[in-house]
């Protein structure tokens, strides 16, 4: 449930042919301002919030620094979104992650499930309002 507008941190861009996210700046800022001790059982926590039951894959949720991951990794088929690192230094709104190999639709819902995930477990890590 939605309570208030500052929960909505990203929004899914999907196309015929690509798949994008927008990530709320304010979010991100916090997200990379925040150092977490323990990054393996952050990275653990998402895959099994996502719904996964196999051991988290090498590669996954390529931390950028902080909370704030580089990008997502779908597995063997190489389907991930990345950090348009132009968001990261500059001041263009918002966030911008981008996919690659995105022509399998069904892993990009899969991809789009496990970023949600991931916004969930940041939310609740910043205790965001």
């Amino acid at each position: 449930m939605i309570c208030t507008s500052r929960q909505v941190v990203w929004t899914p861009i999907i196309g015929r042919d690509s798949l994008a996210v927008a990530l709320d700046r304010t979010f991100a800022e916090a997200c990379i301002a925040h150092k977490l001790q323990d990054m393996k059982s952050f990275v653990e926590g998402v895959w099994k919030f996502a719904g996964n039951k196999s051991p988290t894959p090498s590669g996954f949720l390529d931390i950028y620094n902080g909370v704030l991951p580089k990008g997502f990794y779908a597995g063997n088929n190489g389907l991930w979104l990345t950090i348009d690192i132009t968001t990261v230094s500059g001041t263009r709104q918002p966030f911008m992650y981008h996919g690659y190999n995105e022509e399998m639709l069904a892993d990009r819902f899969w991809l789009l499930n496990v970023f949600q995930a991931w916004a969930d477990v940041a939310l609740i890590i910043l205790d965001w309002k």
